[in-house]
């Protein structure tokens, strides 16, 4: 996998079919051997907002640019494409443009990579696990507030434009925010709607930018179907078939 975009869209799987198949339950602080939370009530009264906004969000379609810093290297390296989703089922796909172009394919089971310029696809399975970390597209797009509280300590800080409300979300349990131990999203104030997420970690800087966000969008099912050149010329590997030689 080549980007936090992608990892966090299994994040985003896994959470959304954990919250299907088991009632939520808070976790204390004691029970995540943390400290209590300190919370900003002007960022969560937000955060409220876009939880209610999006309560009944099935599908999400959007175009986006993708720029990783990597502080070490002092190099950035961008991307750029669009992407698809639906609640239920839960399905994504991302379409990255340009010289490193890629498919990806996501379900509640399987991951799927196509590398046109490598003629080269990978199968990997997904293991769900007791406690799927969260997603830091869905704090973005309407993650529950309660669970958000468990795993961040929020913040309101100063948004880089005009009409836009900035919410830094610092991390509590490292393991289950993908190592990533500050998130700050910038909102459209009106829309209540993510324009940028900011990530990071001990060694980037990863900023997802969004445009013509469509929520709600009707997509046709052909979308989230994996398609490649059948002609043999393309080499697929599969975890799955790996473990049955």
């Amino acid at each position: 996998m080549r980007s936090f975009f992608v990892a966090a869209m299994i994040a985003m799987t896994a959470l959304a079919s954990a919250q299907e198949k088991k009632p939520e339950r808070r976790v204390t602080p004691a029970e995540a051997g943390t400290k209590a939370p300190n919370n900003d009530p002007k960022a969560l009264l937000f955060l409220q907002r876009v939880e209610e906004k999006n309560k009944g969000l099935k599908a999400v379609h959007a175009t986006f640019t993708q720029a990783r810093k990597d502080h070490l290297f002092d190099e950035t390296v961008n991307f750029e494409g669009e992407f698809w989703y639906t609640a239920k089922p839960s399905r994504f796909r991302a379409k990255y443009t340009g010289e490193n172009s890629s498919d990806v394919w996501l379900t509640e089971e399987k991951y799927i990579e196509y590398i046109p310029g490598q003629k080269q696809v990978d199968m990997f399975s997904i293991t769900k696990s007791q406690e799927p970390p969260v997603s830091q597209l869905l704090l973005g797009f309407g993650v529950k507030v309660d669970k958000i509280t468990e795993l961040f300590d929020v913040t309101s800080t100063e948004a880089a434009k005009d009409g836009e409300t900035a919410i830094e979300f610092a991390s509590r349990d490292l393991d289950r925010t993908m190592n990533f131990h500050k998130v700050t999203v910038h909102f459209d104030e009106a829309k209540a709607e993510p324009r940028r997420i900011v990530l990071e970690d001990d060694q980037n800087e990863i900023t997802l930018a969004f445009k013509d966000v469509d929520l709600n969008a009707s997509i046709d099912e052909k979308v989230f179907v994996p398609t490649w050149p059948d002609d043999g010329s393309v080499e697929v590997n599969d975890d799955a078939s790996r473990g049955r030689r």
